[in-house]
């Protein structure tokens, strides 16, 4: 009887040993890929998906064999920054450097350099969609690196981790308007620990240049995230956003511009008594999800945590008011909030998720009994409706609350 040839590893069909090896921890892919030639060319288009960019340690771009695999830059910095690169990352690792006075670590970063070997680069990598800028690059994203966003072709999604407030006190950036076309801005700088609302500096600052960044990718934008005190900074409520279909709104509630009496973007003051926050959410018609985790500020005044309160106007046209709507969290319903009647039917997801998870002596949360609950539930119908979460106190649950979710 012939024996069989054996077979080795290596001799299974490539698309076999992709599904096998992306079962792997990082770490042991790239102990795999070092066995071998052709185990490090099957594993290559993994390896490099993400580039962690530290410009004071790594050039840019990639050497010219790994480009086609990166698709996400982050801007950071690692010794093996290749090795788990999807995306390009931008970080402000220090360096060590030989001075007269010895080694020394430096963390000054030459912008101009940066933006130079970013715009040589990224033409160069056919499959990048994704930039972001790590928490330790001082001062934020700059005004030329931002316009340069636009030689990637494929670029749609911006994460800026990094802060326009310098920790070195430095100038902040201003950002220029330019056009893009991004289609996820996230900027997740919600709050502060202990929990405490952003100087007025800070509002104008962060403010005015995340506007600058959402606004050159108006026509384009569907997916952001957003503080919550600068949403009326960022997002003038004034023009309609008709791309934008998902929307994370997070920290306190949002103040409005002084009345609207004084406004960046020469809007006339508003001659309705909607609420703020309604007339954002009417310049965004074609909404599919909204998260809106706000609080109030222990200081803040009661009438403010409203999206449609007592004394507001409803929406303008509710028969059409945010109708495409299918994801609906709000943690912040007052007993006599009334934004629910005006959801529209076809909701699917409806949550009152707790926000923040532990409230400090900065925060303040309202908390609506179950009696208030089962009152509003039994005045709308959702008939769509497949996922419902609500925060109650136990021993206010009545059995009428659970026969009406369950009756549903």
């Amino acid at each position: 009887m012939a024996l069989r040839p054996r077979v080795a590893f290596e001799d299974l069909g490539a698309d076999v040993l992709v599904l096998i090896l992306s079962k792997l921890w990082m770490n042991k892919r790239l102990e795999v890929s070092s066995l071998s030639r052709k185990l490090r060319m099957i594993l290559s288009p993994t390896l490099f998906r993400a580039v962690r960019w530290a410009p004071l340690r790594r050039e840019f771009p990639p050497p010219a064999a790994l480009r086609p695999y990166v698709q996400y830059a982050p801007h950071t910095s690692s010794k093996a920054y290749l090795t788990y690169s999807r995306m390009i990352v931008l970080a402000g690792d220090m360096t060590i450097v030989q001075t007269e006075r010895g080694r020394e670590t430096t963390t000054d970063l030459d912008y101009a350099a940066i933006t130079a070997a970013f715009r040589e680069g990224i033409p160069h990598l056919p499959l990048l969609t994704v930039l972001e800028l790590a928490e330790n690059m001082d001062r934020g994203l700059w005004p030329e690196l931002l316009e340069a966003l636009s030689l990637s072709p494929t670029l749609t999604r911006l994460f800026i981790d990094a802060s326009w407030l310098s920790s070195k006190r430095q100038t902040p950036f201003q950002l220029r308007p330019t056009t893009t076309r991004l289609r996820m801005v996230i900027y997740p700088m919600t709050v502060s620990e202990p929990m405490a609302r952003r100087r007025p500096r800070a509002i104008d600052i962060e403010g005015n240049n995340l506007r600058i960044v959402l606004e050159s990718c108006r026509g384009t934008l569907e997916n952001t995230v957003i503080p919550a005190e600068l949403l009326f900074r960022a997002i003038d409520y004034s023009m309609h956003w008709s791309a934008l279909q998902t929307i994370v709104v997070e920290g306190f509630w949002p103040y409005e511009l002084e009345e609207r009496e004084i406004s960046p973007y020469n809007t006339p003051p508003p001659q309705d008594s909607r609420s703020p926050l309604l007339r954002f959410l009417e310049a965004l018609p074609n909404l599919r999800s909204t998260t809106l985790n706000i609080c109030a500020a222990a200081e803040d005044p009661d009438d403010l945590a409203y999206i449609v309160g007592p004394h507001h106007a409803p929406p303008l046209y509710p028969d059409s008011f945010l109708r495409h709507l299918e994801f609906f969290q709000f943690s912040s319903m007052q007993t006599d909030e009334r934004i629910l009647f005006f959801l529209p039917r076809g909701l699917r997801t409806l949550t009152f998720g707790q926000y923040p998870l532990q409230l400090d002596d900065g925060a303040q949360q309202p908390a609506v009994t179950a009696s208030t609950l089962l009152d509003v539930f039994t005045q709308i119908d959702f008939p769509d409706l497949e996922a419902l979460e609500i925060q109650y106190v136990v021993d206010e649950l009545k059995k009428s609350m659970l026969s009406k979710i369950y009756s549903s």
